[in-house]
């Protein structure tokens, strides 16, 4: 028995902090939403989608005023229908959230002990990537599906440095059907394993990411009946398709890199935003540039936006930079 403890205590560590954390977690929110904490946005969307598509009801969102994926394209959320069939109750959707997140811890432990050679500097990894200030409070306000894609990506950047094509490409399409915006997290993903690790099966990921998010934000255009995603609007002094946005960037760098360097939140000053996220980690993540540049397209649908609640820490807009701060962290 000491023998086995001694060969793998760096997986029962691993193991005892995601068990920890995924307890807590949802006790807390568990707590929240029976003191009458929760509320109609964002839960409130989620609890009654999930209800009607295991009701077979149709799914307009009477919160919204519109359809379900007239807001946001997520077609995980189908994953829960057979649990609310058990049992209608949000518990699912916080049992959820909070075991993807605790699981992103997997991949990243197995990253951080292939470049670190050391079980206690992994486990201290997974310990800083569970604790982040952005990350530990996103799971304590309600429900949000795009913190589903964390461990999927996470995983997808593993397999691409380990060289696996299937394990990638399921984790990619796994992490797409969380939110469309998740398709930039992919599709960097893909440029990563293509550009870095030489994976040449990285420019079909690129290409699937490019197809999804097309489609998807078609989609929410056709139930939402706007013609796009309404979400565009968020970058309109910018452009008003994502080609205008992209196009008046690469024209517009010095505007541009103000933008992304010294964004203001609702409440944190200029430039605080990115320092906050930096600094848990000691700026480690810094010493990994050729890892850390890959966040940089899903840091700049929060940095670019007009709404400065994305850049507050605690809510879930962090949720896609933050695979690519701890995979930097590990590296570095």
């Amino acid at each position: 028995m000491k023998g086995f403890v001694r060969q793998h205590v760096g997986e029962i560590v691993l193991v005892g902090c995601i068990l920890t954390f995924v307890v807590i977690l949802l006790f807390l929110q568990l707590r929240r939403f029976n003191l009458l904490g929760a509320l109609a946005f964002d839960l409130g969307i989620y609890q009654q989608a999930v209800w009607q598509m295991a009701q077979g009801q149709p799914l307009f969102n009477t919160v919204r005023g519109t359809h379900f994926f007239g807001d946001h394209f997520r077609p995980i959320m189908f994953l829960f229908v057979p649990f609310y069939r058990l049992w209608a109750h949000p518990f699912w959707l916080f049992l959820g959230q909070t075991l993807a997140l605790g699981l992103g811890a997997l991949p990243l432990y197995r990253l951080a002990l292939r470049h670190t050679q050391n079980f206690w500097a992994a486990c201290l990894v997974v310990v800083g990537y569970l604790l982040h200030p952005a990350l530990f409070p996103m799971p304590l306000f309600d429900f949000h599906s795009v913190l589903l894609a964390v461990p999927f990506l996470l995983w997808a950047i593993d397999a691409a440095e380990r060289g696996r094509p299937l394990p990638f490409f399921f984790a990619h399409l796994m992490a797409l059907t969380c939110k469309e915006d998740v398709a930039v997290a992919t599709g960097s993903v893909s440029l990563f394993a293509l550009l870095v690790r030489r994976r040449w099966w990285g420019s079909l990921g690129l290409l699937m990411s490019l197809l999804w998010f097309w489609v998807a934000t078609t989609l929410i255009g056709k139930f939402g009946g706007v013609g796009q995603s309404p979400y565009f609007v968020l970058y309109a002094h910018w452009g008003k398709t994502p080609t205008d946005i992209l196009f008046n960037l690469l024209r517009q760098p010095l505007p541009a890199l103000h933008a992304l360097l010294l964004c203001s939140g609702q409440t944190s000053a200029p430039g605080v935003y990115p320092l906050l996220l930096l600094a848990s980690l000691g700026f480690l993540p810094l010493l990994a540039p050729d890892v850390l540049t890959f966040g940089l397209p899903s840091y700049a649908l929060i940095a670019l936006s007009e709404r400065p609640i994305m850049r507050e820490l605690g809510y879930w807009h962090s949720s896609l930079v933050l695979p690519w701060l701890m995979v930097a962290n590990a590296i570095a």
